[in-house]
């Protein structure tokens, strides 16, 4: 008994399923790409090397309009975590620390998930702040921080 086998010949490719196939890859691509950044991220137990900003960056809030109604800070012993976070948001990758509420200039800055003592806190009638110094971070940095970006530890 003699059996013959056909090949089909190869069919070309039509431009739908060309399009399926260079659209899977390219979310494959991202994915890996996405996973990898997520790997490579910045830890929270290193300070960014980055030079300060020349200008002093707008907060994604409103500050306080009036310097002279702030409150006087007060002793804190607090621990807390940078989020860089508003509204459930990222939005600063790096956080700033300045040199007081008013925010004249930078002193410090750290990554989101970093780990702070908070030593003092200050009441303010728009946006409260909190001087934090860093826990095991290198270079240890302190400063003022607003408060949407700490979060405070139970």
């Amino acid at each position: 008994m003699e059996q013959s086998i056909r090949f089909r010949e190869k069919e070309e490719p039509s431009p739908g399923s060309l399009l399926i196939r260079v659209a899977i890859t390219g979310a494959i691509l991202f994915i890996v790409a996405w996973m990898t950044g997520a790997c490579i991220a910045p830890q929270a137990n290193t300070a960014p090397d980055a030079p300060f900003p020349q200008e002093i960056p707008p907060l994604p809030f409103a500050d306080n309009p009036d310097p002279t109604l702030c409150g006087l800070p007060q002793s804190d012993g607090r621990k807390g975590v940078i989020t860089g976070e508003y509204n459930s948001e990222v939005v600063q990758p790096i956080v700033y620390l300045y040199n007081s509420h008013l925010r004249e200039s930078i002193v410090g800055q750290v990554y989101p998930g970093t780990k702070v003592k908070i030593t003092l806190r200050q009441s303010n009638p728009s946006l409260d702040y909190f001087f934090v110094e860093t826990i095991d971070v290198d270079p240890p940095q302190k400063g003022w921080a607003p408060a949407p970006f700490v979060e405070i530890e139970q």
